[in-house]
């Protein structure tokens, strides 16, 4: 029994007359990783959420791994428990960052304040009023999402050094990620904003003169300097930052093979793309493939595929701003596979009931 086609596999193979119907439920189908939660759309002050949260969440965990780990050297604690923090690899973030872009800001505080409680026996702060969002804007994110991926983060690295039962050391860590509270966010939230501002200065820059080339994007990739590539190939595939940071996390590369083909970049770049953020276990055998489809998939497919998903986006767009769709919309995503799209979303984007 041959294995269920993919929706990219499925668009590869389908005919120039098929019929309209099952057109556009394939192309639907390969949008809807495309979209994100309900507040992205026509929100300024949200253009680039996802981005700085990715950013400031990793900068975080990073000084704040740091700054415990001194303060156990300075103690004299047994090396091992120091080498075990530092060496310790935090997957809970990395699921909250791949999925970010599917919750909007406030399911995001929810999602993280959870995931707090189930890793730390302290009562669940309930309630969320919208004002205590209200500090955030386009170039900052709201503190409060900032303070509770701090609290988040700790208890993950605490969990590393309750392994080894030593109240003692678990005293002194809670002593010094209060200390240092306030110092990291502030400095996390400050440090982001800048090379945020300072990525679109050089980004912009390089569109204006002609130099926003294949090679500067893939330049920008090999060498780690995350903020100026997001916003790089967004120019490039003509994608903003927030789906650019969905088609990202697509552990398929489907997405973004769509997005390349349809800007025309060529076979070499994009397996460069996909061989430079291959870390995942099974990132491998989806790179081979996704690598090897990526030339047998029609430009003018890929194209269509992306005008439909522009459509779909100033759709949802105009559904936010006239109230068709809430952004307290607790489904959170308004278009995925797992998605049940209510009468109002369905005739918003498909014109039907």
């Amino acid at each position: 029994m041959s294995a269920k086609k993919s929706p990219l596999e499925a668009l590869i193979e389908f005919p120039k007359d098929g019929k309209g119907d099952a057109r556009r439920e394939l192309l639907r189908l390969n949008t809807d990783p495309l979209i994100t939660a309900v507040d992205r759309y026509g929100a300024r002050d949200k253009e680039f959420v996802d981005l700085m949260f990715s950013r400031v969440a990793l900068l975080i965990d990073k000084r704040l791994r740091r700054c415990l780990a001194m303060a156990m050297t300075k103690s004299n604690v047994d090396k091992e428990y120091v080498k075990a923090l530092l060496s310790g690899k935090d997957k809970a973030i990395s699921l909250i960052l791949r999925r970010s872009t599917t919750q909007t800001v406030p399911n995001l505080v929810n999602v993280i304040r959870e995931r707090t409680t189930a890793l730390y026996s302290a009562p669940r702060r309930e309630g969320l009023d919208p004002d205590e969002l209200a500090d955030g804007g386009r170039f900052i994110l709201p503190r409060l999402l900032v303070e509770e991926t701090f609290r988040f983060t700790y208890f993950s690295q605490r969990q590393i050094v309750v392994e080894f039962a030593h109240e003692q050391l678990l005293d002194l860590l809670d002593r010094t990620a209060k200390r240092f509270r306030s110092r990291i966010v502030d400095e996390s939230l400050s440090n982001v904003r800048t090379e945020l501002l300072e990525s679109r200065k050089e980004v912009g820059r390089r569109e204006r003169h002609g130099e926003l080339t294949e090679d500067y994007v893939s330049e920008l990739l090999m060498t780690e300097n995350t903020t100026e590539f997001i916003l790089a190939i967004s120019s490039l595939l003509n994608v903003d930052s927030a789906s650019m940071q969905r088609i990202l996390n697509d552990a398929t590369w489907e997405s973004l093979a769509l997005a390349c083909r349809a800007a025309k970049v060529g076979r070499p770049t994009f397996a460069n793309f996909v061989n430079s953020m291959n870390r995942r276990k099974s990132d491998h055998a989806n790179s081979m493939r996704i690598i090897s489809l990526y030339n047998s998939i029609p430009e003018e497919a890929a194209e269509r595929v992306m005008r439909f998903w522009q459509v779909r986006a100033a759709a949802l767009t105009d559904a936010v701003q006239a109230g068709e769709i809430p952004q307290s919309n607790s489904n959170s995503v308004t278009g995925n596979q797992s998605h049940n799209f209510d009468a109002a979303e369905r005739k918003v984007l498909f014109g039907t009931g």
